[in-house]
């Protein structure tokens, strides 16, 4: 059980790389492919609100998906920690907190810049914004 906990976890983490090109992504898309855990929310932007959330987080700063080459390497690392004879637990579990680490700041980031926008957004474009989360919750069966 806790193997294939960890085995998911670097699976969420590969998909940081595709959280960097659904919010980076230029173009008119209905919705990011992934959106640093802002879920609906991120669903229910407008293409040029989500632009203006991305930029914003370019603008402060704080936006430093680890690129490519770290995340290949990221991967590699934890293959090799997750084969190795004898196996080590601990070593295993550095490698994800690194991880996860990277994986909160990044997260972090796009809640600031997400509250930041709907702190500038009008009451109607709040509204609007709120009919369109209304519209995708009632599009979800619920569990």
């Amino acid at each position: 059980m806790r193997l294939l906990l960890l085995v998911s976890l670097a699976f969420n983490l590969l998909i940081v790389g595709l959280v960097a090109g659904a919010l980076l992504s230029r173009g008119d898309h209905r919705a990011p492919r992934f959106a640093l855990d802002l879920g609906p929310y991120a669903r229910a932007l407008d293409p040029e609100d989500r632009r203006e959330v991305a930029q914003k987080m370019r603008r402060d700063g704080e936006f430093h998906p680890p690129g490519p080459r770290t995340r290949r390497a990221n991967l590699e690392a934890f293959m090799a920690a997750l084969t190795a004879e004898p196996f080590d637990i601990g070593a295993v579990s550095e490698l994800l907190e690194a991880q996860r680490g990277q994986l909160s700041r990044l997260t972090e980031a796009a809640h600031d810049a997400f509250v930041a926008h709907l702190a500038e957004m009008s009451a109607a474009d709040r509204a609007a914004f709120a009919e369109r989360l209304s519209q995708d919750l009632r599009g979800r069966p619920e569990r």
